[in-house]
């Protein structure tokens, strides 16, 4: 991740700079594109399981899907 925004959801969940995201409930994600389709595919309140790569260890992750800030 490049950021965490404050008090979202992924830093609710724990999620923290610099971690790469690989997996989406089971599913190898291979590109930032295919993350956010997978993301775009579920509603806000869903509830997801990321693993991620952090300090060359994984690491799952549970976080319930929020609203994406607009850019």
């Amino acid at each position: 991740l490049v950021e965490v925004t404050a008090d979202g959801p992924a830093d609710k969940a724990g999620l923290k700079k610099g971690d790469i995201i690989f997996q989406l409930n089971g599913k190898t994600i291979h590109s930032y594109t295919a993350f956010t389709k997978e993301l775009d595919a579920r509603q806000v309140g869903d509830k997801m399981k990321l693993t991620v790569s952090r300090d060359k260890k994984d690491v799952q992750i549970e976080l319930v899907l929020g609203e994406r800030p607009k850019r």
